[in-house]
């Protein structure tokens, strides 16, 4: 089970503590002569052009970047990426987000990185929006606040739309918009892409939870932390480009102007995995429940109406829910399509 089995309670008393660990560390750190940092791309049927473009970004902001190919088909062009700033690493099958992510976790922490910047194979990251981050992630740490992980304003299609926050509130899920480029707001959580984590600490929180396999992942990671007494920043002077879900339909909703489409099967793992996190008990309930009516069941109800494929939809929702009551983790079984 995800998390841990004690009941969920948010207490500060070893904050203190917490923040003169890591900011002994983070004074010598920052006198080392610069941040050396990791970028992790876990990839699975990569377009070709796009992940090019996203290396070509990212190539210049930070010091290397790791592939981590989840794909089942033989990927070989991949090779042809590789470059002084580039490895990758072809692992032959679909282990999952969360065992790729780990896998370059594992590499920045053998070969010295001081920060693991966690990409999707379909983000591109803007001009600075490294240098955001790190200076972000020192910024925050002077203040005397137990940094575990910053990340960037995302944006679908234009940056004058980001999308907001996630923040707790007394309904359990709140969400707040940028309103300067100053703006540094305390999440709930941080979507993985663009999210940028201090190597250290990982030995502290722990790996990503491969159990999940895809979906909550950077969630539960963030939940974990939370609870270890350590918070999750998002820096509104950095910016990502993000897409979410495989295609985008048009809808004539004021609230909806368009719905990212996801496949099928990521609706199983997307209602499995927050009801194992409801019974990890991750963070409040209260939170968690809003979660699953507010971006759980409210997607699934739109794809069902708008996206077709309902039947298939229908059938691994429920098969999701029921394997999240009764404990059931990993990959799908029946592991067959795209994801």
């Amino acid at each position: 089970m995800v998390c841990s089995s004690e009941r969920w309670s948010w207490s500060a008393g070893n904050e203190q503590e917490i923040y003169h660990d890591l900011a002994a560390e983070d004074v010598a750190f920052s006198r080392s002569m610069s941040a050396r940092v990791l970028a992790v791309i876990p990839t699975y049927l990569p377009q070709r052009e796009h992940l090019g473009l996203l290396c070509t970004d990212i190539a210049e902001q930070v010091d290397h970047i790791l592939l981590v190919d989840n794909s089942t088909f033989n990927q070989a062009w991949l090779h042809e990426l590789t470059a002084a700033k580039i490895s990758v690493e072809v692992l032959g099958t679909n282990v999952g987000i969360a065992a790729a992510q780990n896998k370059g976790v594992q590499y920045a922490e053998k070969q010295g990185f001081d920060f693991v910047l966690f990409l999707d194979q379909d983000s591109r990251p803007t001009r600075g929006m490294v240098k955001a981050l790190v200076d972000g992630y020192h910024a925050l740490m002077k203040q005397g606040l137990p940094v575990a992980a910053v990340g960037p304003a995302t944006y679908m299609q234009s940056p004058d739309t980001l999308e907001p926050f996630y923040t707790t509130s007394r309904w359990g899920l709140g969400s707040r918009h940028c309103c300067s480029p100053k703006d540094q707001v305390e999440v709930a959580y941080l979507h993985a892409s663009g999210t940028l984590v201090c190597t250290r600490i990982f030995s502290r929180v722990g790996l990503l939870a491969e159990n999940l396999f895809i979906d909550m992942v950077d969630m539960e990671w963030c939940f974990r932390a939370r609870k270890q007494g350590y918070l999750c920043f998002g820096l509104c002077r950095a910016l990502l480009q993000h897409q979410v879900g495989e295609v985008y339909r048009p809808l004539s909703l004021k609230k909806m102007p368009q719905l990212s489409v996801h496949a099928p099967l990521r609706g199983y793992y997307q209602v499995r995995n927050i009801v194992l996190l409801m019974r990890g008990r991750c963070a409040s309930p209260m939170l968690l429940c809003h979660y699953f009516l507010r971006r759980v069941l409210c997607r699934f109800l739109a794809q069902l109406v708008f996206a077709g494929n309902r039947r298939e939809r229908l059938m691994l929702f429920v098969k999701g829910l029921m394997h999240g009551l009764q404990g059931i983790e990993g990959p799908y079984k029946s592991f067959s399509k795209k994801i």
